[in-house]
């Protein structure tokens, strides 16, 4: 097979561009699943130092059950830029086993907002002031396996994108009121559906996912490894 070359043009010349075409091709290749990955593994290792690593200075206790902060300061890092004028109450929610009941409190008398975040960080739902949420109630969060039918007494479902989810819920408080604001935070409940429903005493038990291990930064390759 040969190669026909236009006047002017050197063999080396033809080399040069198609290496040049074949890194641009391989960069494209690889910015692609890294922005892709890059919200998963956040998400990975959010969960993990939530609920899993007794030993990180994240860690806000059993999955399925929310944790509170205070007003946020620079020093909380566990979601970017946290809004300092609220307080949150946050928790991983794993609906593999079957879907896990909200109950909002009562609130009549601020602005309040529960977030609800897919595994690859889309907001997909909130519960709300702006959505009428604030007579209580139960609101059931269900994953998008399951199959089955609710018992009475359900307010509204909302369907999770991904099996696991997550929720921030942001209470404001009202002048120097703390204690109202904490008293309503303490007022958020998660219960699997099977003990809300009185059928069992406790919910399934949701096993540790693998250990988080952060990629290496100085090996430009070590993040895809740890994506896969």
């Amino acid at each position: 097979m040969g190669i026909f070359l236009r006047e002017g043009i050197q063999l080396n010349d033809v080399f040069e561009e198609l290496a040049k075409a074949r890194e641009e091709e391989g960069y494209t290749i690889g910015v692609q699943p890294f922005i892709y990955g890059w919200p998963l593994i956040e998400m990975y290792r959010s969960r993990w130092e939530w609920h899993f690593d007794k030993s990180s200075h994240n860690y806000n206790g059993p999955i399925n059950v929310f944790g509170h902060t205070r007003r946020a300061t620079h020093e909380d890092t566990f979601v970017v830029t946290p809004i300092n004028d609220a307080f949150y109450s946050r928790a991983f929610v794993d609906l593999v086993a079957e879907p896990v009941i909200f109950e909002p409190p009562v609130i009549d008398d601020r602005y309040y907002t529960a977030q609800m975040v897919d595994f690859y960080t889309n907001s997909f739902d909130y519960v709300g002031v702006r959505k009428g949420d604030t007579d209580g109630g139960a609101i059931a969060l269900v994953g998008p396996d399951w199959r089955g039918v609710l018992p009475e007494g359900i307010n509204r479902v909302i369907h999770s994108p991904t099996p696991v989810k997550c929720i921030l819920a942001r209470v404001v408080p009202i002048g120097n009121d703390e204690d109202s604001a904490i008293a309503i935070q303490h007022q958020f409940k998660l219960t699997p559906l099977t003990v809300w429903s009185s059928e069992a005493e406790v919910g399934p038990v949701v096993p540790p996912p693998r250990p988080y291990l952060d990629f290496e930064k100085s090996d430009p390759l070590d993040f895809y490894r740890v994506l896969n």
